[in-house]
């Protein structure tokens, strides 16, 4: 399968849907991104193989194609437009859970990607979040680790690399509501919400509000 992301030279659109800080082991601190890249209408310039067949896919008959992939050493420079100057660059991140998908009108639809990004925690990244999370906003990823191997090692909830796979299911299928499920955040194997660890150690009767999310 090929091992690549966009190249670093391509801008793409993307969409923030949220953004959730995460506490993980050791107290490490890291950003969840959840996001979406349109990919109709737009260019497709330097889409890697593994992404054009899910998104042929999705295009011709299909709701939903999910790909086993992830990489991680990934550094995000982010743009408010296609040809402005760079607002914010985050180092060492991971991508996971890629899934192509179908949206908007059922006869004429729209064809997205919706991955997670995890970053590690900053206040300029946090306070970008918050300005940027529910709006479209352009980025360039550059790769600096190849090995999907290496990329989902340290993840609990990955697959094995050699039994990776792209699963195709169809409209009538019970994946739809399986996988809208196993994207929300409770289920991150790896890390857990501030706001449940603290509400974990919390004793009963004490309703003091955490931080924890930006929607």
């Amino acid at each position: 399968m090929d091992q690549s992301f966009f190249p670093q030279t391509v801008r793409r659109e993307l969409k923030l849907r949220s953004a959730t800080s995460l506490v993980g082991k050791n107290e490490e601190r890291r950003i969840k991104f959840a996001l979406t890249m349109p990919l109709t209408g737009g260019s497709l310039v330097g889409m890697p193989g593994w992404l054009g067949e899910a998104h042929d896919a999705v295009a011709k008959s299909i709701n939903t194609a999910t790909v086993d992939v992830s990489f991680k050493g990934m550094n995000i420079e982010v743009f408010a437009t296609d040809q402005s100057e760079r607002q914010l660059i985050m180092h060492n991140c991971q991508l996971m859970k890629f899934a192509v998908m179908r949206s908007g009108e059922s006869e004429n639809p729209d064809v997205d990607l919706v991955f997670n990004a995890y970053a590690p925690f900053s206040t300029e990244a946090w306070k970008w979040a918050g300005d940027i999370s529910g709006y479209h906003f352009f980025a360039r990823f550059e790769q600096t680790q190849t090995s999907l191997d290496d990329a989902a090692e340290d993840d609990a909830e990955e697959e094995d690399e050699d039994d990776s796979q792209m699963s195709l299911q169809g409209p009538d299928s019970e994946f739809e509501e399986e996988r809208r499920e196993a994207l929300k955040p409770e289920h991150d194997a790896e890390f857990a919400s501030a706001k449940d660890k603290a509400a974990a150690r919390r004793p009963r009767g004490f309703n003091k509000p955490t931080n924890a999310s930006v929607q």
